[in-house]
């Protein structure tokens, strides 16, 4: 054979082989790279996450490189979960892998899989509450500590790989998934409430009713270090009492860090109403987790299941429950209040939507009542999303309310609202507002005095004040640049009561008040006699007494052009309309009359009662 000859069959060999690895090439499966390859550019203190669905059972081979942190507990490693049933089906460990040149861990398997769904994950966070361990020589782990502190295995960085290949040489049963597919979350057909994942500092709550006797399965994965951090429990809301609660005696391991803890179980739990909560701290979530995370991190909160969905059902108190005072479709820049009074204790439900982040509150609601002041408010870590834009915010709560008197608050600022939605409604934009209904369904009704307060200060004037001379000197509701007095007279020595409400901070008074004899001050309101007024921390109120002899005397006072009733430009007060001062004589409590001694019966001639007495009547339930 002539060289020439030699070289073209060289040639053809050549063209041969590169055609078949284009083809192997295109079948999608390298060997080299895997289905799933999370390769280069690791940092420590980072998760990586591949969903993958296999169309029939497949071997699949496992190559992945990581780290050691102690003798028994790797830092860096990866595991394989099976979406379905949420279980482990492999994972990388002490156990299976080799130490080799100080803290790097290496593994090599073959596993079998179903076909199904499964997530791929790798975590490269460590877990600083691990014990130390001998191991290394002393001058090895002085060394270490000297260059790296506690996370010498961070040094790893450049080697860490994870790495999924079939086994078999067949192609097209094995694709990534994208988009939504590749959300985790749990999804299960039974899923009644998915409280997760929980992200930072977040309360997440759901009321259910159950209908009649059933059982609910949880299953709960949170923080539990020295106590709860990150956890779950429900309330029976017709008892006010806890049946359930994650703490450290229930609850196992969940893998990753040793603070990361599982509750998985059943409760049984009788017709009524309930409310289930889970609340994070700022730390060690979804988001940004500060060490390695549980096997499961998609179910990162407290998620409930029941078998029988017509017996656990979200609770919708719009669709049953009567409407004691429903103030709703509230737009820009108003303050709307509902004044009621109560004969009797009510059992109380409060729905109220809103416009709230966790730094302000824009669009909120409050309940005062007559004599104790605040007895519930909107609060941010107590709301849940209500669609659209996130600031869309909705409380639900369960109030017991004693006889009195009440004053519902709904205020909302001058943007987003159903006068015009700037960013994403929410779901039920007409229920925009605060509405409180009655638990029980058989509740008539109590007669209501709505007010709308003010609807910015270009709607309409500010509610009329006391005249001049006399007391009460009523200075309130007061706007932006105002400056307002009133004079009164006293003929002998009073005790006066004053009510200011105005804007203070240590650097300076902006609205206050004060009043005056003869241009002379004998009274102030100053930071160091006022206490906080609710909302913003400038906001300050003096409510007290003194004492003034008889004489004239003037009332002032004066705001200046931010921060009034009508346009707060910071959380506004508990109670704005008392935005100003009022000054009167205290009210005059009459002490009940002593009571009758009672009347002793002359007994020697009642040995019996009369033939025609009638018998005694039964004991009422009340």
């Amino acid at each position: 054979m002539t060289r020439r000859s030699v070289s073209s069959l060289l040639l053809i060999v050549l063209i041969v082989l590169g055609v078949a690895l284009a083809i192997r090439a295109g079948i999608g499966h390298d060997r080299d790279h895997g289905f799933v390859d999370f390769g280069e550019g690791w940092d420590a203190d980072e998760l990586r996450h591949q969903a993958f669905r296999l169309d029939q059972t497949a071997r699949v081979a496992v190559t992945a490189t990581g780290s050691f942190e102690t003798a028994s507990a790797l830092a860096a490693y990866g595991w394989i979960v099976r979406r379905d049933d949420r279980s482990v089906v492999w994972q990388m460990t002490a156990d299976n892998a080799t130490r080799e040149r100080g803290s790097l861990a290496t593994t090599a398997d073959t596993i079998m899989l179903d076909a199904g769904t499964y997530d791929a994950y790798f975590t490269t966070y460590g877990d600083p509450l691990l014990p130390v361990e001998e191991g290394d020589s002393f001058v090895e782990r002085v060394s270490e500590l000297l260059r790296f502190g506690n996370r010498a295995w961070t040094s790893d960085e450049s080697k860490w790989r994870f790495r999924l290949n079939l086994v078999d040489d067949v192609g097209g049963i094995a694709d990534h998934l994208h988009g939504d597919e590749r959300d985790a979350t749990p999804k299960d057909p039974n899923l009644v409430w998915a409280g997760g994942p929980a992200n930072r500092s977040e309360t997440l709550t759901h009321v259910f009713e159950v209908r009649q006797p059933a059982t609910v399965r949880i299953e709960a994965l949170g923080e539990i270090f020295n106590g709860p951090v990150d956890t779950g429990w429900i309330d029976d809301l017709s008892t006010g009492d806890r049946v359930w609660t994650m703490d450290e005696t229930n609850t196992e391991w969940a893998g990753g860090s040793v603070k990361n803890r599982r509750f998985s179980g059943t409760l049984d739990l009788t017709s009524g109403l309930y409310r289930a909560t889970y609340e994070s701290d700022n730390s060690h979530h979804p988001g940004r987790w500060r060490a390695n995370p549980p096997l499961d991190p998609a179910a990162y909160g407290l998620f409930l299941y029941a078998d029988d969905s017509e017996s656990v059902v979200a609770f919708d108190p719009w669709s049953r429950l009567p409407k004691v005072v429903e103030m709703t479709g509230v737009g820009d820049d108003a303050l709307e209040t509902a004044m009621f009074t109560l004969e009797a204790p009510l059992q109380a439900w409060i729905y109220a939507e809103g416009e709230m982040t966790k730094s302000s509150s824009y669009d909120h609601a409050w309940l005062i009542r007559d004599g104790e002041g605040v007895v519930w408010e909107m609060n941010y870590k107590r709301t849940r999303h209500a669609g659209g834009a996130e600031r869309n915010r909705i409380e639900e709560a369960s109030l017991t309310l004693a006889p009195g008197s009440y004053t519902l608050h709904m205020e909302t600022d001058g943007t987003h609202s159903p006068d015009g939605w700037y960013s994403d409604k929410p779901e039920y934009p007409e229920r925009w507002g605060v509405t409180l209904f009655a638990l029980d369904e058989n509740f008539g009704s109590v007669a209501v005095e709505r007010r709308s307060e003010w609807g910015g200060e270009d709607r309409g004037p500010t509610p009329p004040r006391s005249m001049d001379g006399t007391l009460p000197v009523l200075l309130a509701p007061l706007r932006n640049n105002e400056d307002v007095e009133r004079t009164f007279t006293l003929d002998e020595e009073t005790e006066l009561h004053i009510y200011a409400l105005g804007e203070i901070l240590p650097s300076g008074r902006f609205d206050y008040g004060w009043i005056t004899n003869d241009e002379d001050h004998v009274w102030e309101m100053t930071r160091s006699n006022t206490q906080p007024g609710g909302g913003a921390r400038k906001n300050r109120l003096f409510d007290g007494t003194i004492t003034l002899p008889a004489g004239t005397y003037t009332v002032h006072f004066k705001t200046d052009d931010s921060h009034a009733f009508g346009r707060f430009n910071e959380g506004s007060p508990t109670d704005p309309s008392a935005w100003g001062i009022t000054v009167k004589r205290p009210e005059v409590v009459t002490p009940p009359a002593p009571p009758t001694p009672p009347v002793v019966p002359d007994t020697t001639q009642m040995l019996s009662p009369p033939l025609n007495a009638a018998p005694n009547p039964p004991l009422s339930d009340a």
